[in-house]
């Protein structure tokens, strides 16, 4: 679901790095030693694709992709990672209604 959300929103230019390219081991190395990110998900999409999103407990995000046989490109990143299962928008509405 998230990651259908993030390739709906469509992509940005990476807010991390001016790397937006690299292999796949030193990308992941990178965002945990400069980020303090872990992998949060993954999934296989198109032409097997690999996607994968991290965060932080700070709240930074980043989503990648590799292409097999191929490198590992930092798509988009940001701030504010919540991994609640609903959005917050959902959430707050729930709260505000009133009973039927």
């Amino acid at each position: 679901m998230i990651l259908a959300t993030l390739l709906v929103a469509g992509f940005v230019a990476p807010a991390h790095a001016q790397m937006p390219c690299m292999d796949h081991q030193k990308l992941v190395a990178d965002l945990g030693k400069k980020y303090n990110e872990t992998k949060q998900g993954w999934g296989l999409g198109a032409n097997d694709y690999l996607y994968e999103v991290f965060s932080s407990p700070g709240g930074t995000w980043t989503f990648i992709v590799t292409v097999p046989g191929g490198p590992t490109c930092l798509m988009m990143s940001g701030q504010h990672w919540d991994s609640s299962k609903e959005p917050a928008q959902a959430k707050n509405a729930a709260r505000t209604s009133a009973p039927m």
